[in-house]
């Protein structure tokens, strides 16, 4: 199925929801129908980023693999994940307004996760090689 990005609310939605070649989804389109006045201002919405990161004991990722992950504030992110532990979990890239590309990349990597979850057994360096040619 396939899916386009709405230019008004930056949300990702199957085609079927924008009518013929439009690049807003049809709630876009039926809040530009009401009159102005009637519609309060919208949020500033902060696009997810697309982050690498690892354990400070393991920056390499060979024995517990390399976490590929979204958010839109990963500082924050980064001291959730490593609270509780005796290390901290680094970020080694980061791609800003890329977050919704995280289940595709981790869906190439499948064979290689860690646990079912969003930590895979692979390098840095194959990593970008295969976000590159996503992107």
């Amino acid at each position: 199925m396939e899916h386009r990005l709405c230019d008004e609310c930056c949300e990702l939605f199957p085609a079927s929801y924008f009518q013929g070649d439009s690049l807003r989804c049809r709630a876009c389109e039926r809040d530009t129908e009401e009159p102005e006045t009637e519609r309060p201002p919208k949020r500033l919405r902060i696009q997810d980023s697309l982050f690498i990161a690892a354990l400070s004991c393991d920056l390499a990722g060979g024995r517990h693999g390399l976490w590929i992950a979204r958010s839109s504030y990963i500082p924050s992110t980064l001291r959730s994940a490593g609270r509780g532990m005796p290390f901290r979990v680094v970020e080694l890239a980061r791609f800003p307004g890329l977050g919704h590309m995280q289940p595709m990349l981790l869906r190439l990597f499948v064979s290689r996760r860690v646990a079912e979850g969003e930590w895979v057994r692979a390098g840095l360096s194959e990593i970008l090689r295969v976000l590159a040619e996503m992107v």
